[in-house]
Formats: structure tokens, C-alpha cells, sequence
């Protein structure tokens, strides 16, 4: 029995070694001659090829025949059964018994039980019976073709591999044997062989095998068969492209027989599924792509594929040689750093110099690379007086006092002028409020009033009117530039202040206008 163990442990073990190859043909059918060899399993190692017997082709009776079903991953069940004729012997001295005995022995039966005996002595008239010998097993078969099929895969090239199906095989069964017309016996017996196939035709081939059978209760013998075997089975095509489902890549898309049945769209020798550019015939250095520009880079990789570059940079040039590719290098002419785009920090602040507006003094990012050496928010290339601290209206100098603020206030105010009959600012006078509005949001507690005139023409009610729109006016500029209206008061004064003669052009132009004057809180 531990034969028998040994050998499904061996099949098992090999089961995770190979993948299924003939589901599609899953029946075979084989017929074919039997010989038997009962001496040598009884030899030592040293007689076994010298005193080999084999016994069959006599009188037309061998015979074998199996029938074999396709299991999974190369496995397959295997119902053989076969049929032995051994001649009768007269040991009279005429007949050759070394034909079948070693050593010019011979066969006798001992004590008249169903036991044989090799006797080394020739005995006269001595008689060996005619006999028939059946057996038969239901066998694991494992097929070693998957193995030799997938370099084929591999090479593409037809050898002989393509047709040699090796096997091995081990399994249980009886065997029965008749002696001279007497009752048979019938014995339990354990096979176990090798064996081959050859195809030379898909459905067609010639097979040999040799089997070692293990008789519980008898000597055990060997047993040769050749013949010829038939595949039946269909190989399915679902695609029609003449490469079967088994050995198709591309089992659901028609494509050649040397792409193993994949389509190859762009001709270019590669298959679709490993195709990264399917649509245009390429190279298969670059997976079926093209390198446009010659740089080692395929263009579905490359970043710049109409440039010729580095591999090392996505196919990018790098004019000066930084490690920054030009098209993400602010400074694509000098050399410089990842970290500030391909361009240098000369002052060390943290600022390209590309950005720097005081490129050779280390300064702040938030001034753009330039020191605030008075600590007053403004950077000393924009501050006027960079060692004192001051106002960005003052352009960083010192805060100025009340009545220099209001000097600067009335200064521009007297500025803001009007056309004849109209509450529309002049635009001569928009630089002056701008200014104005400037100072206001440096000053946020500064109010003011807003004071509208006129020139003598017209009566005294109408100018009134019209100097208050005027007032109005300058109030709406700057509530609609953010300014809040509760900053302001505004008054009309008709014509009854004058800043200029209303004898004049000149003077009355200089009459209409408003003017702004700080509210001194009490």
C-alpha cells in the first residue's frame, strides 16, 4: 500500500505545476497490442534487461484498450482493460524455455496449488498449461504536455514538443487469470508507469507505456502496450480568427495567428493590449510608440516630444544644465536651483532673484527680497525716510501734526472746481481728491465738511440748490470708493462767499467749487 500512497502523492504535488491543455478534447480512445513480463520483476537489478520476458502476440489474443476522460489541470480518469494469451509448454527437452525463462528454467506448479515456481533444473515431460491473463485498472493520469506546450507559446516555432505528450499514470484494479480450462482466480492489483503520446494529427497519434503491476497475492509483473490513440473534442474559436480559445490571447477579438489571435490595429507587429499607442505604428523599444524628436523617449512619455531632451527629465531639454527643464525654468538661460524654478537666491533671502527687488540685500518675502530697516511696513526701496519709522501716505515718514494734516487737507481741497451751471466735478480736479481719499484711509478718525458755492449768476434760491448738489457731489465720490458718509457734513452757500471777483471769467470759474475742511472735534 505504500506504493500506491507514494504515487498519488506525486500526482497531487505535480497538479500545481501546469495549467489545463485538452479540456477541449476531453475523450481519447486508444487500442493497440500487450505484452507482459513476468520474470523480471522477480530479478535482481543486474538480470533485469538481460533475462527480460515477454509474453503476447500469440495466437492473435493480446489485446488492450483504454478509454481516457479529461479531468482538470492536466488530470485525466483512465479505464484500461487488457487481455494476455500465454502458450502451453512441454518441457520433453525439444521446446525452447529460455524463450521465457531465465537461465533455462522453467515453470511448474507447486504441490498442485495455483502457486508457480522458476525451477533452475530441467525436468523431463515436464507441463506447462495454456492460460489467459485479464486485467484491468481505473487509473490517474497526469499529462505533461501543458509543460512543452507553453515554450512553444514562447518561441512560436513548430518542434516536436508540439506533438510529444508525456505522461504518468497510477491506479487500482483487478486482474483474473484462467489455466487450463480451470476456475479463475481473480487477484486486487495496483499499477503504476510512464508513458507517451505522440500527435500527428490533432485528433490522431501512436502512444507506448510501461507499467510496473503490484498482485496483493501474486509475484508482480510488467506490462508494455503500443498502439494508436483518437482525440475527440472540438477546439472553440469564438472570434473565427483560426487560433483556438486555448491558445488565444485575445480569445473575443480576431487578430494573427503570430500575435497569438490579438488585433494589431496599426499593423506594427505589437498587439493591441500591449500597444500604448494602438492607433499609429510605432517601435516595440517604445511599447508601440513613436520618439518624434529622436531623444530616447517615446512620445506618450515624453513631455516635450517635438524637443529633443534629456531621458532623465521626461524628454525636456535643459539649456542650462541645472536639472530644471526649460519649460518649468524661470530662468531657463541660468543656472539655478529646484527650488526656486531654475533660477539663483544671490542675497540668500529665500526670493529668486527673478523676484527680488533688492537682488544683492538679504531681505523679507513680504517685500518682495528688500529690508524694512525702521520696522515701519514699508521697504526701504519705497521708504523716503527708511531709518524712522512713519506712514504710508507720508511714503514711510513720520506722522505729521494736526495742523500740518489740515494744511495738506485745505491745500488740495481749494482745488475742486465746477462748469458753469453744473454739479459735475472737473476732471482737473481728480487728482486733488484722489489724494484726499488717500489721506483719509491713512487718517480714518478724520471727518470733514464738505462746503458747496456757486458764482453770482442766477438768483439766490437757484444757487443754493445748485451749490448743495455740488457739495452732494464731492460726497458721493468718495462714499462710492468706500468711505463711510458719516465722515462728512455737507452746506451750501449759494454765492454768498466768494473766493474770487464775480466781475471775471477767471474769478467766477474760481466761485464755483466746493471746498473740504477738517471737523476739529471740541
Amino acid at each position: 500500500m505504500k506504493k500506491i500512497y507514494l504515487v498519488l502523492v506525486m500526482l497531487v504535488a505535480v497538479a500545481f505545476s501546469s495549467n489545463a491543455q485538452n479540456s477541449s478534447y476531453p475523450w481519447v480512445v486508444g487500442t493497440g497490442v500487450n505484452f507482459v513480463d513476468f520474470m523480471t520483476p522477480q530479478l535482481t537489478v543486474s538480470a533485469k534487461l538481460s533475462e527480460t520476458t515477454w509474453e503476447g502476440l500469440v495466437k492473435g489474443y493480446p489485446a488492450h484498450i483504454n478509454v481516457s476522460r479529461y479531468l482538470f489541470k492536466g488530470f485525466s480518469l483512465t479505464l484500461d482493460f487488457n487481455t494476455l494469451y500465454i502458450p502451453e509448454l512441454d518441457g520433453d527437452g525439444n521446446d525452447n524455455l529460455a524463450k521465457y525463462l531465465p537461465n533455462s528454467a522453467y515453470i511448474t506448479r507447486l504441490n498442485n496449488s495455483d502457486k508457480w515456481a522458476v525451477i533452475r533444473t530441467r525436468t523431463e515431460g515436464l507441463h506447462v498449461g495454456s492460460g489467459r491473463m485479464y486485467y484491468g485498472h481505473l487509473s490517474l493520469q497526469y499529462n505533461f504536455f501543458n509543460v512543452f506546450h507553453e515554450k512553444r507559446l514562447k518561441t512560436e516555432k513548430r518542434k516536436f514538443i508540439d506533438v510529444f505528450d508525456p505522461y504518468i499514470v497510477a491506479g487500482m484494479g483487478m486482474t483474473s487469470m484462467y489455466e487450463d480450462n480451470q476456475e479463475s482466480s481473480v487477484f486486487l492489483s495496483q499499477q503504476t508507469g510512464v508513458g507517451f503520446n505522440i500527435w500527428a494529427h490533432k485528433n490522431v497519434g501512436i502512444f507506448g507505456e510501461g507499467v510496473y503491476t503490484y498482485l496483493f497475492e501474486r509475484d508482480d509483473f510488467m506490462s508494455y502496450k503500443f498502439g494508436v490513440k483518437f482525440r475527440f473534442g472540438k477546439d472553440k474559436d469564438i472570434d473565427k480568427d483560426g487560433v483556438h480559445n486555448k491558445k488565444d490571447a485575445c480569445p473575443e477579438e480576431p487578430g494573427p495567428r503570430k500575435l497569438k489571435g490579438c488585433p494589431d490595429s496599426d499593423n506594427d507587429g505589437i498587439p493591441d493590449k500591449d500597444d500604448k499607442c494602438p492607433e499609429e505604428a510605432g517601435l516595440l523599444e517604445y511599447e508601440g510608440c513613436n520618439d518624434s524628436d529622436g531623444d530616447g523617449v517615446a512620445d506618450y512619455k515624453d513631455d516635450c516630444p517635438e524637443v529633443k531632451g534629456l531621458k532623465d527629465l521626461v524628454g525636456c531639454p535643459d539649456s542650462d544644465g541645472d536639472g530644471v527643464a526649460d519649460k518649468d525654468d524661470d530662468c531657463p538661460d541660468v543656472p539655478g536651483t529646484k527650488a526656486f524654478k531654475g533660477c539663483v537666491d544671490s542675497d540668500g533671502d529665500g526670493v529668486p532673484d527673478n523676484l527680488d527687488k533688492c537682488p544683492d540685500v538679504k531681505g523679507l518675502k513680504e517685500f518682495d527680497g528688500c529690508m524694512d530697516t525702521d520696522g515701519d511696513g514699508i521697504p526701504d526701496n519705497l521708504d523716503e525716510c527708511p531709518e524712522e519709522a512713519g506712514i504710508k501716505s507720508l511714503a514711510g515718514c513720520p506722522k505729521i501734526t494736526a495742523e500740518e494734516i489740515d494744511s495738506i487737507f485745505n491745500y488740495h481741497a481749494k482745488h475742486v472746481y465746477f462748469d458753469t451751471d453744473k454739479a459735475t466735478i472737473k476732471e482737473v480736479s481728480y487728482k486733488n481728491l484722489d489724494k484726499i481719499l488717500e489721506l483719509l484711509n491713512e487718517y480714518p478718525d478724520v471727518r470733514l465738511t464738505l462746503e458747496g458755492h456757486a458764482d453770482i449768476r442766477g438768483t439766490h434760491k437757484y444757487n443754493q440748490s445748485l451749490s448743495e448738489d455740488r457739495a452732494f457731489s464731492v460726497l458721493k465720490y468718495f462714499t462710492d470708493r468706500g468711505v463711510s458718509a458719516s465722515r462728512f457734513k455737507t452746506n451750501g452757500f449759494s454765492y454768498d462767499r466768494p473766493a474770487a471777483t464775480n466781475k471775471t471769467i477767471e474769478g467766477r470759474a474760481k466761485n464755483r467749487r466746493t471746498e473740504l475742511h477738517i471737523i476739529v472735534e471740541k
